[in-house]
Formats: structure tokens, C-alpha cells, sequence
């Protein structure tokens, strides 16, 4: 191949790569910048070296272009000293700034500068290589930007291994034609390698399940300060006595109507439940939960008054968020304003409410379990005849274990309300023993037990604060959510399906009346109690996700986990890279061969001209037996009249400068090449557009013998 096909091949391979990106960034204009980027740095690179510039000047021109480049995607800006400035900065600060948010992230500012000016190093010195003959380490550029974007996306869903296949063949078709089969598989295989690494540690392959995933997030400190308020469990108990019941905030909902979360407990230590989350601030939108796992859109206007604290209330799970900046969220999309942020007045968020299915829950595996703190041999014995006593006669599965124990906790247990005193505080061991001894207790301490039963039994289990739904407006239509309707509930983790909740709390008037009220007998989004666990599924029906509402942070739903139709569109993206990756190739490789046929001396140059029409003939589907002589094939007589008829002249030379021995000068060879231009013409002439683009890009002349 030319060393142009080759630069060709890589700037393919380079532009494939950067599909690996697709969970790092949203929308798909990204994927062009990344491909620009290739394309410019590596033929740009290529033709500097042609010059008769000093290396330095040819570096200083590269750098320039990238960084001109760079602000033109990244901060869409003219090349102005500012943007300058923001894409220097975006190079120190662009990697920290994917690390700190949520993903995907916005296709402009550092992290959109931080991918481009990846490509374009990668470009220029895989160029570089290239051109020092050295194919091998010419693919060390694409492979460096592939795994790059797969582990700053790790945890996304992005067709990795089918990137990987499109730089493989780029990687293949980079080697010499001389190189070895071997050498041509191990430097494919070298490709495929890197990305199943990256793949199968950030836990992205089919049935990877509920296993965390590696994030190299996990090596960032805490990226925003939150202010700690008291922990919203232990205030629970207060909050529901305060006697004055006042507004906390009011909504507006557009679909299905579930509790309002506020913050999730996942590390018990014996005397309370506190959280292990990192905040991160919110990108171009939230990750979505699993695409396969049943959802259903739920948009919500809410309306803050009294509520303290940082943590915003939404429905799970969040997958946008907007009118509101400088938002932060947690893996859980847990929302919470940072410190020196200001709180908002009013925001909107749109959630993926999950859609339960019995039937699934059934056949699933529950998560492996969170190890309890050590806990003393009376205490131990106390809570194991407690699970026990609640699952006793229960089905078996997971599910049907958990679904008895909710109905356990919901039917021979009280709620205290505090109409009779002040409600018991506290979620430790020492407040669940005394629940399952005294057989009343509050929202807190009844989620807590079922939470730590579970995790006693095996499974893995963690506890949420939010609010009930609250009681419809009839004036406005507006939810209307109060100090007393506060509460907490469990949530176990299956395996393929994400966290579902349970609700062990006993049911009272208020919490009734509010659930008639909002037409619906439990509350939404869990397992109801009282029933059996494969009858027990909030009817909440799936259906496909759209696009959020715009705003400051507003994402597509789904953004951060592609669905299948992301998926699809990624894959067809990669196939269209392969495509364009081979017609490179094949553009490449026959140019070569006319390079070839036009060298030497004119006695070469006029056979060379023969073999170039028979090509023409191969292209055309008129490829003549082997064993025809010159002459034989000019008289063929399907070949059309202006062909055959440019053929006889052609032919005569080709055999006076083969068997002669006549001399055969520069003019010989001239118009041997002018009588294949006329065979060419002849083939081509008549044909529409697409007939030939057929003809420009077959590979047939490559395999004819």
C-alpha cells in the first residue's frame, strides 16, 4: 500500500477509535468533532512532512491547527486569546472535570477540549511514526484514544468490542503487504485486547448484572462540598411530630406518582445508617437505569417552601435535571445543591420510575449481601428468631422471603404517630430490639429492621428517606407533600433488575386517606404488603422514556446508560467507519498498483499500460481468460465497440515491446497510456453516477489473476 493509503488507513482507524467516547459525552456531534480531529492531524501531519519546512515550524503549525481546532468544537469560538486561554485550561483541567461530573457530559468546554486534543496528538505522532516506517507503532495512537475513552466512560454502555473490531481492521491494514499473516492478526488482536481489558473491568459486557463496575471516578476525592445537615433518618422521628404540619413543598406530576427521595443509607454500623455517597455535579444528564429493566416517565415540577437542607426531593430514578445550576448528584441520583450554590426556589427533574414485574423478580437472583458489624451472641439470636418467625411458610425465593417479611412488619406491628406521646428516635440495634419487643415503632426504625433482617439472611439491602407522595390539590392539581408525610423504607438489590423497595411500615389513617386520594390502594414504585409477592407489583405500566425537558442540566432520559436504539445507532456508526475504512483501503491499494504500471522503463511502462486496461475490463465485469494473448482479447467480441476498437492499437504495442525487440522509447510508452485513457473512457462513457463509483471502488483488479 502507498504510504497515502496507509495515512488513510489510519485516519480511519484514529476516527473509530473515538467512538469509544460515546458514554463519556451526549448527543452524537462529538463523534464527528473526534473524527475531524483525526483526519485533520494525521493528513495534516502527512503533508507538512512533504514540505521543505524545518521540523520546528512544522511542529509549531501542527499545534497551532489543534488548538485552533479545539476551540472551534470545544468552545465553539472563534480563536480568540479568551478561547485560547479556555483551551489551555481545558487541557490542564478538561480529564478532572470528566472525573467530576455525572456522565454524559456536555460535548463542549474542558472535557470536549481535553478528547480532541487527545486525537490530535494521537494523530500527529502516529503520523509521525508512520511515516519513519514504523506501521506497528503507528497503531499505539488509535489504541491510546480507544482505551482512553473506555475508561473515562467506564460503567457506560457503549459497543465496545465492535469499536474495537473497526480499529483492529485499521490495524491490519496499516502493515505492509509483506508483513506476515502473524504480524497482521497480533496487531488486530492487540486492539481487541485493550478494549475487552477496559470492557470486562468496567464490568460493560452482556449479563454483567448488578456487579459494580471499576470507575476511575473512584480515584477522585470528594469533587464537591456538600453541607452536612443533621442525618434526615435521625431527624425523621421529629419531623413527622412536628404538630404543626407544615408545607414542606408542593409538585407538579406528569405520570406516575411515587415517594420522593432524598437521600439513601447504605453503611449500618450498629447504632445508625449513614450514607457512602460522592457527589458529583451534574453533567449533560443523569445515568438511567438499566434500558431493559421496565420504567416509566415521570415529570415533576417541584415547588420548594420549608424544606431545609441541601437534598432536593425527586422521584427515582432521576435522569435529568433543570432550571436549577450547579446541581450535584450521586450515583443513586441522589440531588443536592453545593455548598455556595444557591438554592433554588423551583426546578424540575424528570425520572425513570421503575415498573416492577413480579415475574421477574421471581426468577432473579438477589445481590450479594453487605456484612453486618459484629454483633453480640443475645442480639444475634434475638434478630435471627425474628427473620425467622417473619418468613416462616413463606415461598422460598427471594422475593417471596422479602414480600413475607414486609407483610410481617406491616400486619402484626403499630405504627406510633405520636398522638399518644413522643414517637421513639433512634435506628440502631438497640431500637430494632426494642421494636420487635414492644411491637410499635416508627417509619424509621421499621425500615431499618427489614434492612437489617435482610442483610442477615443475605441479601443486600439499604435504607431511603424521602416523603410519601402527599395529598392532591384539587384547586391547582398540585401535590401537596407536609412535614408528616416523611418517611423511610427499605430497598433490596436483584441481580439484572436494580434496587426494589419494600414497604414494612404499617399503614395509617393519614397515610390511607392520602393513598385513596391519589387513586391508588399502596404506594407506587413498591411491593405492596398484605399480598403475595407475585401479585404484589405496583401496575405501573413500562413504556419508553423520551427526551427530558431542556434546561440548564436537561439530558436525554437514558443518557448516561444508552438504550438499544443508542446501542444500534453506535454500531451503525462503527459499521460505517469499517465501510469508509475499506474503501480507503481498497482506493489505496489500486493507486499503488497504477504507480507500478507507470514506472520503469517505456518498455515496462507499455505492458504496464495493457495490465491497467485489463484492470479497466475487471472492473467492468469483463475480466478475459488468462490465456488469451494481446491480440485474442482485443477481438473478443463482447467487448462493447469503443473498447474493442482502443484495445487493437493498445494491444499491437504491447506485443512489439514484449516480442520484438525492437527499441521502445518515451513516446511508445505515451501512447500506450493514451490508449488505455481511451479504453477507460470507452467503459465509463454512458454510465450514471453510482455505475461509476461501482467502477472506482472495485476490488477486482486487486485479485485477478
Amino acid at each position: 500500500m502507498s504510504a497515502d493509503g496507509r495515512a488513510l488507513a489510519l485516519a480511519g482507524a484514529l476516527a473509530a477509535a473515538g467512538l469509544g467516547w460515546v458514554p463519556v459525552f451526549a448527543g452524537r456531534g462529538f463523534a464527528a468533532a473526534l473524527a475531524g480531529a483525526a483526519v485533520l492531524s494525521v493528513l495534516g501531519a502527512t503533508a507538512l512532512a512533504r514540505t521543505r519546512l524545518p521540523a520546528v515550524a512544522r511542529w509549531a503549525v501542527l499545534a497551532g491547527a489543534g488548538v485552533v481546532y479545539a476551540a472551534a468544537v470545544g468552545e465553539r469560538s472563534a480563536p480568540t486569546p479568551a478561547a485560547v486561554g479556555a483551551v489551555l485550561g481545558g487541557v490542564r483541567d478538561g480529564w478532572a472535570q470528566v472525573l467530576d461530573a455525572t456522565l454524559p457530559a456536555p460535548s463542549t468546554g474542558g472535557a470536549m477540549v481535553t478528547a480532541v486534543v487527545l486525537v490530535w496528538v494521537a494523530g500527529v505522532a502516529s503520523a509521525g511514526a508512520l511515516r519513519a516506517g514504523h506501521p506497528a507503532r503507528a497503531l499505539l495512537g488509535p489504541v491510546a484514544v480507544l482505551a482512553a475513552g473506555l475508561a473515562f466512560g467506564a460503567g457506560g454502555a457503549v459497543p465496545a468490542l465492535s469499536v474495537a473490531g473497526v480499529v483492529a481492521a485499521g490495524a491490519a491494514v496499516l502493515l505492509p503487504a509483506r508483513a506476515r499473516a502473524s504480524r497482521r492478526l497480533g496487531a488486530a488482536g492487540l486492539v481487541v485486547a485493550v478494549a475487552a481489558t477496559v470492557v470486562v473491568v468496567g464490568g460493560r459486557w452482556p449479563g454483567a448484572g448488578a456487579r459494580e463496575p471499576w470507575d476511575p471516578r473512584r480515584l477522585r476525592d470528594q469533587p464537591v462540598r456538600i453541607a452536612r445537615p443533621p442525618n434526615p433518618l435521625a431527624a425523621l422521628g421529629a419531623t413527622v411530630s412536628d404538630r404543626s404540619d407544615p408545607v414542606e413543598f408542593r409538585a407538579r406530576v406528569e405520570g406516575p406518582i411515587a415517594n420522593w427521595r432524598l437521600v439513601v443509607l447504605d453503611r449500618f454500623d450498629g447504632q445508625r445508617w449513614s450514607s457512602t455517597a460522592t457527589f458529583r455535579r451534574v453533567g449533560a444528564g443523569l445515568p438511567a437505569p438499566d434500558p431493559d429493566a421496565p420504567a416509566a416517565k415521570a415529570a415533576q415540577h417541584v415547588r420548594l417552601e420549608r424544606l431545609p437542607g441541601p437534598f432536593l426531593p425527586a422521584a427515582s430514578s432521576p435522569v435529568s435535571v433543570a432550571a436549577v445550576d450547579g446541581v450535584a448528584a450521586d450515583a443513586d441520583g441522589v440531588l443536592v445543591v453545593p455548598s455556595g450554590v444557591s438554592r433554588p426556589a423551583e426546578y424540575r427533574v424528570t425520572s425513570a420510575v421503575p415498573a416492577y414485574q413480579a415475574g421477574r423478580i421471581e426468577a432473579s437472583a438477589p445481590a450479594p449481601a453487605v456484612a453486618l458489624p459484629a454483633v453480640d451472641g443475645p442480639v444475634r439470636a434475638r434478630l435471627l428468631r425474628a427473620a425467622a418467625q417473619a418468613t416462616a411458610g413463606a415461598n422460598p425465593s427471594a422475593a417471596g422471603t422479602l414480600q413475607a417479611m414486609a407483610v410481617w412488619f406491616s400486619t402484626h406491628f403499630t405504627l406510633a404517630t405520636g398522638d399518644e406521646g413522643p414517637v421513639p428516635t433512634g435506628n440502631g440495634l438497640f431500637q430494632i430490639t426494642r421494636l420487635l419487643q414492644e411491637r410499635t415503632g416508627t417509619a424509621e426504625q421499621f425500615a431499618s429492621a427489614f434492612a437489617v433482617l435482610a442483610r442477615l439472611r443475605g441479601y443486600q439491602s439499604r435504607v431511603v428517606v424521602g416523603f410519601r407522595p402527599g395529598r392532591r390539590d384539587r384547586a391547582t392539581g398540585e401535590l401537596v407533600v407536609r412535614a408528616h408525610d416523611a418517611h423511610a423504607w427499605p430497598e433490596v438489590r436483584f441481580e439484572g433488575i436494580g434496587w426494589v423497595a419494600f414497604e414494612p411500615t404499617p399503614t395509617d389513617a393519614r397515610a390511607a386517606a392520602e393513598a385513596a386520594d391519589l387513586g391508588d390502594p399502596a404506594t407506587p414504585g413498591a411491593v405492596r404488603p398484605g399480598l403475595p409477592a407475585t401479585a404484589a407489583i405496583s401496575p405501573v405500566p413500562p413504556t419508553t422514556l423520551p427526551d427530558a425537558h431542556p434546561g440548564a442540566h436537561g439530558g436525554a432520559a437514558g443518557a448516561g446508560r444508552h438504550t438499544v436504539a443508542d446501542r444500534v445507532g453506535a454500531s451503525a456508526a462503527g459499521l460505517a467507519a469499517l465501510v469508509l475504512l475499506a474503501a480507503a483501503a481498497v482506493l489505496a491499494a489500486k493507486e499503488a498498483r497504477r504507480r507500478r504500471q507507470r514506472s520503469g522503463p517505456p518498455a515496462e511502462r507499455v505492458a504496464g499500460a495493457w495490465s491497467a486496461s485489463l484492470d479497466r475490463l475487471a472492473e467492468a465485469g469483463l475480466a478475459v481468460p488468462a490465456h488469451l494473448a494481446a491480440a485474442e482479447v482485443a477481438g473478443v467480441e463482447s467487448l462493447p465497440p469503443g473498447v474493442a476498437g482502443a484495445l487493437v492499437p493498445l494491444a499491437a504495442s504491447a506485443n512489439a515491446a514484449r516480442f520484438s525487440g525492437q527499441s521502445v522509447g518515451d513516446a511508445d510508452a505515451d501512447a500506450a497510456w493514451a490508449a488505455h485513457g481511451a479504453v477507460a473512457v470507452a467503459l465509463r462513457d454512458g454510465r450514471s453516477l453510482p455505475s461509476r463509483a461501482r467502477l472506482t471502488l472495485s476490488p477486482a483488479p486487486l485479485v485477478r489473476r
